[in-house]
Order: structure tokens, then sequence, then C-alpha cells
């Protein structure tokens, strides 16, 4: 009995080729029985599977019409990063301003980062938080708001890109949290709170000319709506759709049996693992009965590395204090 079984998570493509394959041991046993006289031409009539556009089954792709392209968000980031660099030039740690001027220029830039490369969901704390990731493996774990039958989370890999700017962010968290030990404990402590993951890795800062002071943001939906509205005035799930809509072939199953451009070929189980989507049965495209792969997961990450650096994506590092 089917309902015996565990749930296991099986694409169209397996069910098709699963259906073919005993569609043709059948049309060859019928063939060659003395006991059933059906010409071949019969049989492959009423046995024929459906023709592939009438089932829709090899053209099943993602996509969405609510999506910024690389072409529009590579000026973007090419002003960022002009930004930033001026702001880097302009650093003066005795200046309080000039620092949380630099370190939001940098938060924003993380940020597009993030939303560009890992589908992640608009929450209360962007992107979770420095414990999360593992920069030796670019494993990043995702807390899904999403109801799944069978998990809280997903994990994911981050580009290469990603990666690195996550290390060199460690160095500059490091390189502040002991400059302002000696200058300035409270603030010293905002970014400490950053390093341990205390607080969320996006966390702006607000700098009160009045007492000299600097204090953190409270972050929610709309103050990250009108502070990226500059870059970006779209929904804050755009890079959801931007992801979606990247130029990649959403095949069916990745890790079924294929011949074609492998280096772009992803089966939206891939996709649906790696946004945080269930399937069909509430379950995890990556679940303990999928027969997804985790090398897929990593190769799709190789995919997006190649689209952060189209839309002019590269590591920023903050860490020297001399420029």
């Amino acid at each position: 009995s089917v309902s015996a079984l565990p749930y296991f998570n099986a694409s169209q493509l397996e069910v098709y080729k699963c259906q073919s394959t005993f569609y043709d041991h059948l049309r060859d046993e019928l063939i060659s029985s003395k006991r059933f006289q059906i010409p071949k031409e019969d049989l492959d009539s009423f046995l024929q599977i459906p023709e592939d556009e009438e089932t829709d089954y090899w053209d099943k792709q993602t996509g969405t019409v609510l999506a910024i392209t690389e072409s529009a968000l590579e000026p973007i980031i090419s002003s960022l990063k002009k930004d930033l660099d001026d702001a880097i030039k302009r650093r003066d740690l005795m200046q309080l301003d000039s620092v949380v001027d630099l370190h939001n220029l940098f938060t924003d830039y993380l940020y597009l980062m993030l939303a560009a490369s890992t589908g992640y969901r608009p929450v209360t704390e962007p992107f979770g938080r420095l414990q999360h990731i593992d920069t030796r493996t670019s494993k990043y774990f995702i807390s899904d708001k999403e109801n799944h039958q069978d998990s809280i989370g997903r994990f994911i890999y981050l580009p290469q890109t990603v990666t690195a700017q996550i290390i060199a962010f460690y160095d500059y968290l490091n390189v502040y949290v002991q400059a302002y030990g000696r200058l300035n404990y409270a603030v010293s402590q905002i970014f400490n709170d950053i390093l341990m993951s205390k607080t969320g890795l996006i966390t702006y800062l607000k700098y009160d000319q009045k007492d000299n002071t600097v204090y953190k943001e409270k972050i929610n939906n709309t103050y990250l709506a009108k502070r990226l509205a500059p870059f970006i005035s779209l929904p804050l799930n755009w890079s959801r759709h931007f992801i979606r809509s990247y130029k990649i072939t959403a095949y069916l199953s990745a890790y079924s049996p294929y011949q074609g451009d492998n280096d772009n070929l992803f089966g939206y189980d891939v996709i649906g693992a790696f946004m945080g989507h269930a399937d069909e049965l509430g379950y995890s495209f990556f679940g303990k009965f999928s027969g997804l792969k985790s090398k897929e997961l990593r190769r799709l990450s190789y995919k997006l590395n190649d689209l952060l650096k189209t839309c002019g994506f590269e590591v920023v590092k903050l860490g020297d204090l001399h420029g």
C-alpha cells in the first residue's frame, strides 16, 4: 500500500518516466503475446502518453513580471559603490556622524547583495544574524515564515562573493569593536552586538547630534522601504522575483537523467528548495525523504555568483582604518 510508505518527494518527471517505462514494457509484452492479437499501431495509439505541450511537463518555467533586471541593477550598485568609496575617504573615528554614514551605506550595500542572492523574505530582522552563516562552507540558515510540515527553516549555499563579503564584514566589526573600546564604549558595544549575533547583521545606526551618541535604529518594513527607496522603489520582496526571473532553465527535476545544457539546468524542486517553498503536500523540497541533492543547491550558488558579478557586486573591505 502506498499509504504505508514514508512520504518522499517524487517530482512530476519521475512519475512521467515511470509511466513511460511501464507503458513501453506493457507494449512489448502485448506485442509478443500469442493470446492477444493486437496490431502494434493500435497499441501505440492506446498507450501513448500525451504530447509535452499538452501536459506542460517540459516547459515548466519560473519567473515574474515584478522583477528588476540585471542591467537595471548594475548602475544602482555602481553608484552605491562610489558613495561607499567617498564615505571611506571621509571616515574619521572622532566624528561619529561620518562613522554612522559609512556604516549605513555599507549596510545598504550588504542588504542589496544578500537580497539579490538569497531569496530571503522581508521580515523584522532581515537576513538573520551572523551566527546563521558558516563562512567555511558558505552554508546559510534561513528561518522561514512559510508553514511546512517538516521544518522551520532551510539551508542554502551563499555565492562565493557573498561569503567573502561576510568575512570582510567580520574584519570590519572586529576593528571597530577594538577601536571604540578605547574611544567610546557604547559605540563599541553596538558593533560587538552585531559581531556576537546579539542583534541582526542588518543593523542601521542613528547619530544624535545633541547628545553626540549613536543608537540602533528600530528596523521594520516601513523603515527599510523608505531607506532603500532611493535605490529600488519596489515592494521589499522584489529580490525573490529577481532571482526567480534570472536567466536559468527551470527544468522539472535536476536530479533526474537529462541530456542538455546542465550548467543552466535547474529543477523547479531546486528553485523551490532555495526559495523556501513547500510542495503540494506542505513538505520541504529538500526534506528528509527528498531525492534532491545538496550539490544542486551548491551549483545554484555558483550561478548566482555569476549574477552578482553581472550586477557589479564585489567585495568591499572596511576594516582598514587608514583607507
